[in-house]
C-alpha cells in the first residue's frame, strides 16, 4: 500500500467516524479509538513510527466542529489529551483548556511524523518548533527513544554530533532541556551524551520485603558542588518530592551558652537528679521495657514547656493519634492544647519511610509552629517504620537527623523500648546510646515479693548529675519520684538484696591462764 492511498484511506475513515458526535467529548473518543484502530492495522506494512506518522498527519487534515478543541487537534494527537480535555470542557474550565494547549503536546506527533527522516530531520523540527512557540524548557522522553526511531540504532559518533548541535541549538534559544532517557551505570562510560550533558540525575528503584524505595542520585551538575550520596525521591498525588539526603550536622556556636539553660521534665525529683533539668539544646534518650512510663515522662515533658511558652511536637510511630491520647492521663489538656496550637501530634507509620523524608515533615512543622520541644516516640516504631534499605544504616541517618533538629534550637526527647535481660546494664539493643547528650534508664527489679519501677540519670553530656538509683510510681498526675536505694545491692541484676551493715562487736578479752 503506497503511503498516498493510506492517508486518503485514513483521513476518509477518521471522517466517517468522527462525523455526527454531538459534543466535543464524542468527537474525542471516536477519533481517539479509530487513532488506535488505524495504527495496529498500518504498523505492519509502514512499520511504528511510520504508521504513527501517517495517522498523525491524517488527524490534522481534520476539521472539528467545536472550536474549543481545534487548535489542539489540528496540531497534537486527541488520544492522548481526551481525558484532561474533557474534564476541562465540562467543568466549563477556559484556562485548563488552554493549558492543555501547549508547545509540548502540539510538538508531539509532528515531531512523530519526522523520525523517519534521521536524526538530521529530528533537529530540524526540534529547532522549528522552538522557535514557533518560544519555548523556554524542552523535555525530550525519551531520548534514547527518538535515536533508535530515527532509523537503526546510530553510531557514536552521529549521536555525538547530533547531541552537540542539539546543546547549541537549545543554548542560543535558551531553552532549558530535560533528555530523559533509559540507560545502564555502565554505559555513562561510553555514551557521548553523558559526556556533553551539564547535569546527570540517575533514578534508582529497588524492592526489598515488599517494600519499594525510589532514590536519586545527582552524578554531575557542572559549575556547582551538589550534595552527594543517594536521596529518597517520593510519586504521589500531588506530583514528584525529593528528600535531600542529611548533610554531617554543624555544632552551633551557642551550644555551651545554650547548655546553661535547663527545661524542666515536668517531674520534679527527675529534675533533681539531673541537676536541675534538662540543658536546651539537648538531646535526651529514655530507655526502658514495655509499660515503664517512657511515653508518659515524654508528655509531663511536653506538657511542661507548654506551661513555660515552650509549643511542643510529638511524633509518633507506633500507635494512632487517638490511641495515644487515650493511654495518657493528659488525654483532655493535650486536646485542649492541640487546638489552640500549642502542641501538635504528627503520626508516621507507613513501611517505607525514610529517615530523610521523616525530618523533612518535622523541621517543618517545627518551623511553622516554633516549637521549642520535640519529643519522638518510640525510636523502635521509627526504626520498624523504616523500608528495609533505611534501616541497614539507621545509626548514622539518626546521627545526621538528631543533629539537624537540636540546630534548630529544639531540645529532643526520644524514647526506645529495651529487653530486660536481668544480667547487665544494657542501655538499647540499636547500639545508639552514644548518639544522644543524655539517657536516662528504666527497668524492672523484684523487691520485697513485688514488682518495682528503677530509674537512673546514666548520662547526661557536660553536666553534673545524680549517680543514684530510685524508684518510682506512675500514678493518676504523672510520674512520681521515690526514694534512693542506697541499702541494696544487685539492683542491676534485677533482684536486689538488702545490705545490712553492723558494727563489729568487740569479743571479751580472755584473760591469760596461769
Amino acid at each position: 500500500m503506497e503511503q498516498s492511498s493510506a492517508k486518503s484511506l485514513a483521513e476518509r475513515i477518521l471522517a466517517q467516524e468522527a462525523d455526527g458526535a454531538s459534543s466535543a467529548e464524542e468527537w474525542l473518543d471516536a477519533v481517539g479509538r479509530t487513532h488506535d484502530k488505524l495504527v495496529r492495522v498500518l504498523s505492519p506494512v509502514l512499520g511504528d513510527a511510520g504508521a504513527h506518522a501517517l495517522v498523525a498527519r491524517s488527524i490534522h487534515k481534520t476539521k472539528p466542529p467545536f472550536p474549543a478543541v481545534a487548535a489542539v487537534v489540528t496540531s497534537g494527537s486527541p488520544h492522548a489529551v481526551r481525558e484532561q480535555l474533557c474534564t476541562c470542557l465540562r467543568q466549563q474550565d477556559t484556562a485548563g483548556v488552554r493549558a492543555i494547549c501547549t508547545a509540548a503536546l502540539a510538538c508531539f506527533f509532528r515531531l512523530l511524523s519526522t523520525f523517519i527522516g534521521g536524526l538530521a530531520r529530528v533537529m530540524e523540527s526540534i529547532s522549528r518548533e522552538i522557535e514557533a512557540f518560544g519555548a523556554s524548557m524542552v523535555v525530550v522522553d525519551s531520548f534514547r527513544a527518538v535515536a533508535r526511531t530515527a532509523g537503526a540504532e546510530p553510531d557514536e559518533m552521529a549521536l555525538q554530533r547530533f547531541v552537540q548541535l542539539l546543546a547549541l541549538t537549545l543554548t542560543s534559544h535558551e531553552a532549558t532541556t530535560f533528555l530523559v532517557g533509559e540507560y545502564q551505570e555502565q554505559e555513562a562510560h561510553s555514551n557521548p551524551v553523558f559526556t556533553l550533558a551539564d547535569g546527570i540525575v540517575w533514578l534508582y528503584q529497588s524492592v526489598a520485603r515488599n517494600s519499594m524505595v525510589r532514590r536519586m542520585q545527582v552524578m554531575k551538575m557542572r559549575g556547582q558542588a551538589q550534595i552527594p550520596g543517594l536521596h529518597t525521591l517520593k510519586m504521589t498525588d500531588a506530583g514528584v518530592r525529593v528528600f535531600p539526603r542529611l548533610a554531617k550536622p554543624e555544632e552551633p556556636i551557642a551550644r555551651q551558652a545554650d547548655a546553661m539553660v535547663r527545661l524542666s521534665t515536668g517531674v520534679s525529683g527527675l529534675d533533681e537528679m539531673l541537676g536541675g533539668g534538662i540543658p536546651a539544646g539537648y538531646s535526651m534518650l529514655v530507655a526502658g521495657p514495655s509499660g515503664s512510663g517512657k511515653t508518659m515522662l515524654g508528655t509531663q515533658f511536653l506538657l511542661e514547656g507548654v506551661a513555660a511558652g515552650e509549643p511542643g511536637l510529638i511524633v509518633v510511630f507506633e500507635k494512632r493519634p487517638e490511641q495515644y491520647l487515650h493511654a495518657s492521663p493528659h488525654a483532655m489538656e493535650i486536646e485542649r492544647l492541640t487546638a489552640e496550637g500549642k502542641v501538635r501530634l504528627i503520626y508516621i507509620r507507613p513501611l517505607d519511610l525514610s529517615v530523610d523524608e521523616t525530618l523533612v515533615q518535622i523541621q517543618e512543622q517545627a518551623r511553622a509552629m516554633g516549637a521549642r520541644r520535640l519529643v519522638i516516640d518510640s525510636l523502635s516504631g521509627f526504626e520498624l517504620a523504616l523500608a528495609p534499605s533505611f534501616r541497614e544504616d539507621f545509626r548514622e541517618s539518626l546521627y545526621r537527623m538528631i543533629g539537624a533538629i537540636t540546630n534548630l534550637g529544639v531540645t529532643v526527647l526520644m524514647t526506645v523500648e529495651v529487653g530486660e535481660p536481668f544480667n547487665d546494664l544494657r542501655i538499647t539493643s540499636h547500639g545508639i546510646s552514644f548518639l544522644s547528650d543524655g539517657i536516662i534508664w528504666q527497668r524492672y527489679a523484684e523487691m520485697d515479693g513485688s514488682l518495682q519501677k528503677i530509674l537512673a540519670v546514666v548520662k547526661l553530656r557536660g553536666s553534673p548529675h545524680s549517680k543514684e538509683l530510685r524508684t518510682y510510681e506512675i500514678t493518676e498526675d504523672g510520674i512520681v519520684i521515690g526514694a534512693s536505694l542506697k541499702n541494696y545491692r544487685g539492683i542491676i541484676t534485677g533482684a536486689p538484696m538488702l545490705a545490712i551493715t553492723a558494727k563489729k562487736r568487740k569479743s571479751p578479752r580472755k584473760k591469760p591462764s596461769r
